[in-house]
């Protein structure tokens, strides 16, 4: 037994050696490449901004302004800068309080342009300029795939010769592999037949759109949800510089800001992951095999000598299921405020997402014939289809400030009945 502690414990000092040989080989290899998203427009790593940076500073005709020290508030005095000034930020996420929300408002009020190129959608921003037509905000969808292309909408974006839809292809690398990466874009339900307010430029390959546009007084948002298309490793391709010079073509030359303060830090910006000799590990098929067969000697020898002197677990009691508490709670709130109007409208709202989803047909346009195709599909008869409508017709249209409680029961009864028999 003593000698199996020995051996154990040699074995132990022999791996703790290795890892401080390969951490120390890690921290002082500077040339070593860093295979995650960092989006640093000060860093040459594959997934990091310098290349777009230079870029940009490039397509600049008068003036470039880098900023990396003043809010958005601060920056953007629209008595400083002319009407064909250009905002850009690329990264993770954008911080927006109120007053930068106000400030890039009443700067592209004045005919000026920004660009967001960000994971996450800034919905400060989103709330002041979509018109909730269909959905009351700007959802992202999103697709898992190693590889993805993009394309414009227009036909003067497309530059092959013979006018056919150009694509342009894009890959999350890591070392010598591709590897599955999330591609964001648009729910679909935004861009209803009422929808005005927002012009889609480009899309992803599953019709999805990736890159669209909103107008705002004399100027416009530009909105892309897919920045690691511009980072250095997919700039090294010709294909992807001419994808981010189009996406660009869309933006005011003269003076263009780019700004580097607003940027929320990507979480997982690798610092404690791809920097650990442990990740070194990891990589290596050997080093792999030898870490994971020390932790299984070690857990062997824990359960061996810890046997029969293990501690009584307690028994835990299952967990309460709330759901009815939650709903309970609900339903009083509503209750207490009496709002009947709002209680009705919300019901059809998600009763014309369920048709909409379900049979494929926009039942908020009033025709017979979506009725009757609406009938055909559910199985339900088309007069108490009809009597949905009729219903909500008389709460929505004629009704300001609240209505009585029998018109919201008479609904909920009407729509209950067509849940029940559809198919």
């Amino acid at each position: 037994m003593q000698r199996k502690r020995t051996t154990i414990i040699i074995l132990a000092v022999i791996f703790a050696a290795l890892l401080i040989v390969v951490f120390a080989i890690n921290q002082y290899n500077g040339n070593r490449y860093r295979w995650y998203e960092n989006y640093d427009s000060k860093s040459k790593q594959p997934y990091g901004l310098l290349f777009i940076k230079k870029m940009i500073e490039g397509y600049a005709e008068k003036q470039y302004i880098y900023n990396d020290k003043k809010p958005i508030f601060t920056l953007l005095d629209t008595k400083k800068f002319p009407s064909n000034t250009s905002y850009i930020h690329i990264g993770e996420a954008v911080y927006q309080g109120e007053k930068d929300v106000q400030a890039l408002l009443n700067f592209v009020n004045v005919g000026n342009t920004v660009l967001f190129v960000t994971n996450s959608s800034p919905y400060a921003l989103l709330e002041k300029l979509y018109k909730d037509e269909c959905l009351d905000e700007i959802l992202l969808a999103s697709i898992n795939n190693t590889k993805s292309e993009f394309s414009f909408l227009h036909d003067t974006l497309n530059v092959n010769p013979n006018n056919s839809v150009k694509k342009f292809s894009f890959n999350k690398k890591f070392i010598d592999r591709d590897e599955p990466y999330t591609w964001q874009y648009l729910e679909p339900e935004i861009f209803c037949t009422e929808n005005k307010s927002i012009t889609p430029i480009g899309y992803i390959h599953n019709g999805g759109v990736n890159f669209y546009r909103i107008q705002y007084g004399k100027g416009y948002f530009y909105f892309h949800t897919n920045p690691l298309a511009f980072t250095n490793y997919q700039l090294t391709k010709k294909s992807s510089v001419e994808y981010a010079s189009i996406v660009f073509s869309h933006l005011h030359k003269s003076t263009i800001i780019y700004d580097d303060f607003a940027k929320v830090p990507f979480i997982n910006d690798g610092q404690n992951i791809y920097n650990s000799p442990l990740y070194i590990i990891l990589q290596e098929p050997a080093l792999k095999f030898a870490w994971w067969l020390l932790l299984a000697t070690v857990i062997l020898y824990v359960l061996i000598a810890a046997k029969r002197q293990q501690r009584i677990i307690p028994v835990l009691e299952p967990k309460a299921n709330t759901s009815m508490a939650f709903v309970e709670l609900i339903s009083t709130l509503h209750f207490q405020n009496g709002n009947h109007l709002e209680a009705a409208r919300k019901k059809m709202k998600y009763f014309f997402h369920f048709i909409k989803t379900r049979y494929a047909i926009n039942l908020q346009q009033n025709h017979k014939e979506n009725v009757k195709l609406l009938a055909e599909k559910s199985k339900v008869k088309e007069n108490e289809i009809q009597e949905i409508l009729d219903h909500y017709k008389l709460i929505d249209q004629y009704s300001y400030t609240n209505i009585e409680a029998n018109k919201l029961t008479q609904l909920y009864f009407s729509i209950e009945n067509f849940y029940k028999k559809c198919i």
